[in-house]
């Protein structure tokens, strides 16, 4: 597991740069929680997932098994006591499930390994998820997390150049990361709709609450020669709740459906180092070429 905290926005992250990183970018996009001190609950919620890996100018495609569960509750503080969620029904066993406690006051359960809705649907009803989180020692119940309707937005396409399966970029210009426009097979990008661009191993994040069509990674902000793993997540959230708990923090539940691009960004060498690599190249060229020559000759 990978997680990952950015100042006043809170970011949960999955391993493999999959779940929990979006959802927290995503409610810090929103509300920006505002952390206090002692035990305060941030964010909870619900999310289904749909995983894709693009490699080149072609449309990304999903693995195997591309769909996936979250169950999550995020604070600030010292945390004890047993967090679970119960589910509306399904093979996912126990229910209800403990959430695994990440020591940072972090709870987090996950099922990722369904190769099509109907798969994940059977494990993991769609409907009223609950949550149990002894918040500030005093037993709470989170009871309508409705997760309904399997509305996962369209995966879009990343445009650039590609090479080796990365996106190139230059790290000594800012970078506009384009791709094609968020849809929502229900219809256009709503209220409850967020796209975000998140990288692993580079302090980079950026979120929209708008149907934007493009991000800007600023100079400076990769190194020459690095590779990082780049998510761009759209976020369908089609419950929220800011109510159910009584904390000293901006409680922000969730229940939603999310699309994730995974790819990797090459950070192209500086000019002098590409120089230095062609002249090798052609040197090397020129050498074989003359002993070519000299074998033909004898």
């Amino acid at each position: 597991m990978v997680w990952l905290a950015l100042g006043e926005e809170g970011v949960i992250a999955y391993g493999c740069m999959k779940t929990m990183r979006i959802v927290f970018v995503f409610a810090g996009a929103i509300f920006a929680a505002a952390f206090a001190s002692g035990q305060a609950i941030d964010l909870y919620g619900v999310v289904k997932l749909y995983d894709v890996t693009q490699t080149s100018n072609s449309a990304p495609t999903a693995g195997a098994t591309p769909y996936g569960f979250n169950a999550f509750v995020d604070g600030s503080g010292t945390f004890s006591g047993t967090y679970t969620v119960t589910y509306p029904g399904g093979t996912a066993t126990p229910n209800p499930k403990t959430l695994t406690n990440e020591s940072d006051g972090s709870f987090f359960e996950e099922g990722f390994a369904y190769a099509d809705i109907t798969a994940l649907n059977a494990a993991y009803n769609n409907g009223l998820y609950s949550l149990a989180i002894p918040n500030n020692g005093a037993a709470q119940s989170v009871s309508g997390l409705n997760l309904t309707g399997d509305i996962y937005p369209d995966a879009p396409t990343i445009g650039g150049t590609w090479l080796n399966n990365r996106l190139q970029l230059d790290p000594t210009i800012n970078n506009t990361i384009t791709f094609s426009a968020f849809t929502l097979p229900s219809g256009s990008f709503g209220t409850g709709d967020r796209i975000f661009l998140s990288g692993e191993g580079v302090n980079y994040d950026a979120a929209s609450t708008t149907a934007v069509m493009s991000f800007v990674i600023n100079s400076g902000t990769l190194t020459a020669g690095q590779s990082y793993d780049f998510e761009l997540v759209f976020v369908n959230a089609v419950y929220t709740d800011t109510t159910s708990l009584t904390s000293t923090s901006d409680n922000v539940g969730l229940a939603g459906y999310v699309t994730i691009v995974n790819f990797q960004i090459q950070a192209i060498p500086e000019p002098s180092t590409f120089a230095a690599i062609f002249g090798g190249l052609a040197l090397a060229g020129v050498m074989i070429h003359r002993h070519r020559r000299k074998g033909q000759v004898a």
